[in-house]
């Protein structure tokens, strides 16, 4: 009567106190994990013209432009060299003239751009294209006179967005690691206090089924 009364009463509280514990504790991962999973794959962030104007406003007091950016663009193949130089000439049809001719024009600025996508994306041709694509799109939405001070803070804030991408990308699988670990974990205490519960249950009812009998 006591075991019955007292023991299985304080074990099936115990057991469901720790179930439900368990369940949000459950919860709570889930949603931390789902929260670096969108971390870890969310990326760079994008560059708007805004952001290239305040990045020129905060370089009014040095010298910006492309002095002391010599180059080479590396060993390509005909077909990513034409792509590079294409997005490149295109970007420096945007400048104004006096900033084409400012910096030993077009050949110069063409190295120099092809030179920045590189530095900034590593040996992907493909990535080399899309960034130059984009910097011209940012480009053609500054006015002409800022258009020169827009190449290099493009290229200051494309390096500053790949840094930070990838030390949020560390942190993200780390956190998903844990909290991974704690998912599983959780999963397994929920399952074993619901066997228990079970056990207890199958118990209590066939301790009845004797006592009526």
């Amino acid at each position: 009567m006591i075991e019955r009364s007292v023991w299985f009463r304080i074990a099936r509280g115990f057991a469901w106190l720790i179930l439900v514990l368990s369940l949000l504790g459950l919860i709570g991962g889930v949603v931390f994990s789902a929260r670096s999973v969108r971390q870890y794959f969310k990326g760079e962030e994008t560059i708007s013209a805004s952001d290239v104007k305040t990045a020129i406003e905060g370089r009014k007091t040095g010298t910006a432009g492309l002095e002391g950016s010599e180059a080479s663009s590396g060993h390509l193949d005909s077909k990513a060299e034409g792509q590079l130089t294409t997005e490149a000439i295109d970007i420096f049809n945007l400048l104004p003239p006096e900033s084409q001719s400012r910096f030993g024009g077009k050949e110069r600025v063409r190295l120099h751009l092809v030179m920045s996508a590189g530095s900034v994306q590593g040996g992907d041709v493909n990535a080399q294209v899309s960034f130059l694509q984009e910097m011209k799109k940012v480009l053609a939405d500054l006015q002409p006179q800022d258009r020169l001070d827009g190449v290099e803070a493009f290229v200051r804030l494309r390096q500053k967005n790949k840094q930070e991408a990838a030390a949020k990308k560390l942190v993200a699988g780390t956190e998903l690691l844990v909290s991974g670990g704690v998912v599983w974990s959780l999963a397994t205490l929920i399952t074993l206090v619901s066997m228990v519960l079970a056990l207890l249950a199958i118990e209590r009812n066939t301790r009845g089924r004797q006592e009526s009998s």
